[in-house]
């Protein structure tokens, strides 16, 4: 309600507590700000992703202060026909969209692409001192970056995920022209089935990893 009812520029302050419900930022640039990522939590009960940014929203669209868990995103057609539908983001989903994500935990979610996070699309997103665990997925357990897009990733910890497909594709999975900048981060202790590595880069995708 309190996302629904906000306009550009405004603040949305979430006391401690678990919140069983998927939110959708519709293209609103405004900070959904929780109290404390440890009590602060969205419980997506197992419906679709946890959050999703679908309508354009661009750097001033933050969200900031929660965990974020028992997400299971929906299955789509983004390629045309004969291509097979897949999910996208247990976590976050983000489409042609750029946001701000800080100070969020990320436990729990599946996918068929990104079980925490899912880039795509032009989408250009920065995040930061995020903790991504024991999400699942068929291909990249922790985040998908793909189709033109790019992600900077600063503070961020990606442990104990597992990706379950013949090629699982990483838990950093890039592809179709994308990049991907890694700064002051710990990928570490993730199941990926088959013979893909902790990043890997495809289809004319590249990475700048740091520390």
């Amino acid at each position: 309600k309190g996302i629904d009812s906000s306009i550009d520029g405004d603040t949305v302050l979430v006391a401690a507590g678990t919140y069983v419900e998927n939110i959708n930022y519709n293209g609103t640039s405004i900070v959904v700000q929780g109290e404390d990522r440890e009590t602060t939590i969205i419980d997506g009960n197992q419906v679709e992703s946890v959050v999703t940014f679908h309508n354009g929203e661009d750097s001033t669209a933050v969200i900031s202060g929660f965990t974020l868990l028992n997400g299971n995103a929906v299955a789509v057609q983004y390629l045309p026909f004969p291509f097979p539908m897949r999910s996208y983001g247990g976590g976050i989903n983000i489409n042609s969209s750029s946001p701000t994500i800080s100070d969020i935990k990320i436990i729990g979610n599946t996918a068929y692409f990104g079980g925490g996070i899912s880039i795509n699309n032009y989408s250009n997103p920065k995040i930061s001192d995020v903790i991504i665990i024991g999400n699942e997925s068929d291909k990249s357990a922790g985040i998908a970056i793909l189709d033109y897009s790019n992600a900077i990733v600063n503070n961020v910890l990606i442990a104990n995920n597992s990706s379950q497909a013949m090629n699982g594709h990483g838990v950093i999975y890039c592809e179709f022209h994308s990049s991907l900048t890694v700064n002051n981060s710990t990928i570490t202790e993730n199941n990926i089935f088959g013979n893909a590595g902790n990043i890997v880069l495809a289809d004319s995708s590249t990475a700048n990893i740091n520390n």
